[in-house]
């Protein structure tokens, strides 16, 4: 066998015709350079949030405490309980155990585990690993790390450009929204378009 060679992870690119430039590993930065005009093209609602609400009854096969047996919780309690910081990072991690068990992977063999505060690096304020058990053992597969708002204070710090998703107003108001939702049923009875396209 020979020595593992060390290489920069860090992707090489061009810097004109004689120079050599490296890309950061981590590519994730991208989508916090645009945050200001994406917030404001999206009627200033964030672009980092999910539109959907979460899957409250979706379980979370583990959880372990300083040692204990791994129990089983509700995504929506998890959240509310604060044991998953916040809904949205609950909802990443319900869709992705919607998408591997659509894959095939066994729910016995499938876990979501909580990273310690000694295993979590200096941006997250919460970390969760999707597991399969294999013949190696407990596998990560998927990775969830909530960023915070790191990233945006981290990129207003440097470039002095606030990138916020905050309106304030001088005194609390109550708003009263309508909301107009279609009967499915009578639209598609009425309609030359397919009924699946309804649902």
């Amino acid at each position: 066998m020979s020595r593992w060679p060390s290489w920069s992870k860090a992707p090489v690119s061009g810097t004109g015709p004689k120079g050599h430039g490296f890309m950061r590993s981590e590519t994730a930065q991208g989508i916090f350079v645009n945050f200001k005009d994406l917030y404001y093209y999206n009627g200033r609602i964030s672009p980092l949030l999910p539109l959907h609400k979460l899957a409250r009854r979706l379980e979370m096969r583990e959880k372990q405490v300083s040692g204990q047996p791994a129990e089983s919780t509700c995504l929506g309690e998890a959240a509310s309980k604060g044991i998953v910081n916040n809904e949205t990072l609950g909802y990443f991690i319900g869709r992705v155990h919607l998408f591997l068990t659509y894959l095939g992977i066994d729910k016995d063999q499938l876990r979501f585990r909580q990273h310690l505060a000694n295993e979590m690096a200096h941006y997250p304020a919460d970390c969760w690993d999707a597991e399969i058990e294999c013949s190696y053992g407990w596998i990560e597969c998927v990775g969830f790390a909530d960023r915070s708002a790191y990233d945006l204070r981290a990129h207003t710090d440097k470039s002095g450009v606030p990138l916020a998703a905050h309106e304030k107003f001088a005194e609390p108001r109550e708003v009263e929204n309508l909301v107009i939702a279609p009967v499915k049923k009578e639209l598609a009875l009425h309609s030359r378009v397919t009924k699946e396209w309804f649902m």
